[in-house]
């Protein structure tokens, strides 16, 4: 998917001082917090997943021009055993941010009044949850160089900064919502045609809304 872009939207600076000040804050309070190692953790799985990847010297690694670097912080969630700790990034950071260049669009999602009732119409319920569904979805690689982040070699402090970008959607992104529902509505479309005709009025029921 391609970053939908706001026609006549302000320059976007590369924000590369910004990154870099407060992955500084960050590391200090993961650190005094004893939490830098689960940080660790979250961004080099997403690496061997290959939901991200090093910006290499050769592609034009610390490069700002064509390029926007985002700053990251973490959220806590000690009632989740599977995602304690969620990496987020400040797409809304900076004088004008990656947020301000990008389209929100409509909510494509079912209010959650339409949620409950439509668990009384049938007999049976479904109930489904897509694992770390943004990072599924494949940005266009034109446009990877606009999610570049600082990080560590190895997670190590101690060790040489490197540049990395997203491969995929990220957790941040004003239109990343969008992109995930109408990705999903996409493949429903898909599945659909050849279904039978209640999943059809179901699909159908979403996509209208």
């Amino acid at each position: 998917m391609p970053l939908p872009w706001l026609d006549n939207h302000l320059s976007l600076p590369s924000n590369l001082h910004v990154a870099l000040s407060r992955l500084e804050q960050v590391k200090k309070r993961l650190l005094k917090l004893g939490l830098l190692e689960a940080y660790s953790r979250v961004i080099s799985e997403q690496i061997d997943n290959g939901y991200v990847e090093q910006v290499k010297e050769e592609d034009g690694q610390w490069d700002e021009v064509g390029s926007h670097y985002l700053s990251h912080f973490f959220v806590l969630r000690p009632d989740n055993e599977t995602t304690p700790l969620r990496v987020v990034f400040a797409a809304n950071a900076g004088k004008v941010s990656l947020n301000d260049c990008l389209y929100t669009g409509p909510c494509l999602l079912k209010s959650l009044l339409t949620l409950i009732h439509r668990f009384r119409v049938n007999k049976y319920a479904f109930v489904a949850d897509i694992e770390k569904a943004f990072l599924r979805i494949k940005l266009k690689e034109e446009h990877r160089d606009f999610v570049r982040f600082l990080w560590y070699e190895d997670g190590d402090p101690a060790k040489q900064l490197c540049v990395y970008r997203y491969t995929s959607v990220f957790f941040g992104g004003t239109c990343s919502p969008l992109i995930l529902n109408s990705t999903v509505l996409y493949h429903l479309s898909r599945y659909v045609s050849h279904s039978n005709p209640h999943v059809v009025k179901v699909a159908s029921d979403i996509e209208h809304k």
